[in-house]
């Protein structure tokens, strides 16, 4: 995927969460079959293609509390503990 339109496609509106259709990684993470640049979480790629790449040492996080949410609008980039106190 090289565009958040094709993410968006691949996903189902809920309000103003875009909920990812596609594969999950350990269950709970939305993911895809990783590009030749081995990108495989969708959250990450969508911040990526934003121009907000989550930066080495933290993850990316959505803020709307929805679990398979990918809209960029709910996504930020957090710290392993600061998620883990959601």
């Amino acid at each position: 995927m090289n565009t958040i339109q094709e993410v968006h496609a691949r996903c189902m509106e809920d309000g103003d969460c875009w909920i990812w259709q596609g594969a999950m990684a350990s269950k709970k993470y939305p993911a895809f079959k990783p590009a030749k640049d081995g990108e495989s979480l969708v959250r990450r790629l969508v911040l990526r293609l934003d121009g907000r790449a989550v930066p080495d040492g933290r993850r990316a996080a959505c803020t709307c509390g929805e679990p398979l949410c990918v809209n960029p609008a709910h996504l930020t980039h957090s710290t392993v503990k600061a998620i883990a106190k959601k």
